[in-house]
């Protein structure tokens, strides 16, 4: 069976993928009334087009399809539009573009171009426009860096070393495909999902190659679906389960079942890091508490801590609601992260976490 984001039309598409992103943005510090004009806008688009639909469906409004729920499929359609306004709805895509020592402006706008990046031009003329528009605010905003590095702005320290001004002209050149920065992000990442190539790493964020991550992720999405047995048991009776992930765990430095029926979302991640082949891993992982304070050591497993989304890669890890009490895998990095997660309501699934569940993120050593 199809997924309903396939039935939906070109313009029902990109405007989903703009709310949600404009959802997931807009508890974000740098947020401005622009951007909540943007989406007052999405939204009231969403809701005239579900009315639109049921209009149609209910024969309320002639169509050369004729009436009906079943035609077109309007029922699947009117349902989906419907989580655009979701506190955890994502797009479908986007491209992670570096935002590092951005001000708060500067990383919500770059985030928001991470949709428009992935979608290269509107669906109809005012979608264009405000496409445009936020294209238009990080030009400016680049130009602007530059005026104050050269100290060209009366009144302004000039410099290229105050207030990461070089780095933040550097992630405006890659935000508008401009210049030497832009060209040189080019040569070391996916230009469509923004990803480092091959095992050419950032430095800002977990170690390793993207080979090393993707088995770790492949790992998790092999095994979701892993119900406890009994429900409420941690821990079941597969032969490649909870038991044995568990069991797994153990051996990381001991022996024994005594992990069996305890809480498993640490031990869901050991295993996928695991199976990528990351070193330094014990049984303490485990502990949600101890991955924290390990992470913020930069002790293996990890190179490091961070509350950054942008300095966060597929792979690492999140540890989610407050200190010591979840954790997960990351697989699509933004500000509602998409994770993979064991031990979530009995069960391992992938979910996307909001902005406010995140306490922050153990950046992994991957090989």
């Amino acid at each position: 069976m199809a997924d309903a984001y396939s039935y939906l039309t070109d313009s029902e598409r990109v405007t989903f993928n703009e709310t949600s992103r404009l959802m997931q943005l807009s508890d974000w510090t740098g947020w401005d009334d622009q951007l909540e004009e943007w989406l007052d806008i999405t939204q009231a688009w969403i809701r005239d087009r579900r009315a639109y639909i049921a209009a149609i469906a209910e024969g309320e409004i002639p169509h050369d399809n004729g009436p009906g729920w079943d035609v077109a499929h309007r029922r699947e359609r009117y349902d989906y539009l419907h989580k655009a306004n979701y506190s955890n709805a994502a797009p479908h895509a986007v491209c992670q573009l570096p935002t590092e020592a951005g001000t708060d402006a500067e990383k919500v706008y770059t985030s928001l171009r991470e949709l428009w990046w992935v979608e290269p031009k509107g669906a109809y003329s005012e979608q264009s426009g405000r496409r445009q528009a936020c294209t238009d605010w990080l030009v400016e905003r680049r130009q602007y860096v530059w005026r104050l590095a050269e100290g060209k702005v009366p009144g302004e320290t000039p410099g290229w070393d105050h207030a990461d001004r070089r780095q933040r002209y550097s992630n405006l050149q890659v935000a508008t495909k401009h210049g030497s920065a832009y060209d040189s992000w080019c040569k070391s990442h996916n230009t469509t999902t923004g990803k480092p190539n091959g095992d050419g790493g950032s430095s800002s964020g977990g170690s390793g190659s993207t080979t090393a991550r993707d088995r770790a992720l492949s790992w998790m999405a092999s095994h979701r679906g892993l119900n406890e047995q009994p429900g409420g048991s941690n821990c079941d009776s597969r032969s490649d389960g909870i038991r044995t992930a568990q069991d797994r765990c153990v051996a990381m430095g001991s022996s024994g079942t005594w992990l069996r029926y305890q809480p498993w979302c640490g031990v869901w991640c050991a295993n996928a890091m695991e199976a990528a082949g990351v070193n330094g891993l014990t049984y303490d992982l485990a502990s949600v508490e101890w991955i924290e304070a390990r992470a913020k050591a930069g002790k293996a497993p990890f190179t490091g801590w961070t509350t950054d989304p942008s300095r966060v890669r597929p792979g690492d890890l999140v540890t989610l609601f407050s200190p010591g009490q979840h954790v997960a895998m990351v697989r699509t990095p933004g500000s509602s992260p998409v994770t993979e997660e064991g031990n979530t309501s009995d069960t391992s699934a992938q979910r996307t976490r909001s902005k406010g569940d995140v306490v922050g993120y153990a950046l992994v050593a991957y090989p």
